[in-house]
């Protein structure tokens, strides 16, 4: 932070929220629609504990609600 000039973590929040700008939102439709669409991804093969659409319906809620 002090290679930017800034003396507390509160001074770059505030950087980043200039910019940029308002979060991201998903409706629970959404969500719910995007679960659906991953749990059904080749790739998620590739991981060693595979989710349920339920824990990506979690994870989903918790980043974009």
């Amino acid at each position: 932070l002090s290679c930017m000039g800034m003396k507390s973590v509160d001074e770059f929040d505030a950087l980043m929220r200039a910019l940029l700008g308002d979060r991201e939102t998903l409706s629970m439709e959404e969500i719910e629609r995007y679960a659906e669409k991953a749990s059904r991804a080749a790739n998620i093969a590739n991981c060693l504990i595979r989710p349920e659409k339920s824990d990506l319906v979690d994870v989903l809620k918790a980043c974009m609600l």
